[in-house]
C-alpha cells in the first residue's frame, strides 16, 4: 500500500536537504553543502562508497566548491536553512562516512 511505502521511505535515514543552497550563499568557506549531503544520501541508499565519493567529487569540487572538511563551524548556514538542519554536525558526519580528510 501507499502507506507502507511512505513508512519504508521515512525509515531511510537520509539528510532532508532540499538543495535550496541558501546555506552555500552565506558560507564564508564556500562549502559545497548540498552536494556533500547528496553524496551522503547516495551512500545511505545505495551503500556504494566509491560511487558516493565520485558523486561528492563532481558535485563539490567539480563545481568549484570547498569540501566539507574545510567547514569552520561558524553556523551562518544554520541561520538560513529552511529545514533547520544542524549543518556543521551533519558535515562532520559526512566527512566520516565519505572518508573526506
Amino acid at each position: 500500500t501507499l502507506k507502507k511505502a511512505q513508512e519504508a521511505m521515512a525509515a531511510i535515514p537520509i539528510i532532508p536537504c532540499t538543495a535550496c543552497d541558501y546555506c552555500a550563499k552565506v558560507c564564508p568557506m564556500n562549502i559545497g553543502i548540498s552536494g556533500t549531503f547528496s553524496a551522503r544520501n547516495r551512500l545511505t541508499v545505495y551503500d556504494n562508497l566509491k560511487n558516493a565519493k565520485d558523486n561528492e567529487d563532481w558535485l563539490v569540487k567539480g563545481h568549484g566548491r570547498a569540501r566539507a572538511n574545510e567547514c569552520i563551524r561558524c553556523g551562518a548556514c544554520m541561520e538560513v536553512c529552511p529545514q533547520h538542519l544542524q549543518i556543521p554536525d551533519l558535515l562532520t558526519e559526512c566527512c566520516k562516512a565519505l572518508e573526506i580528510e
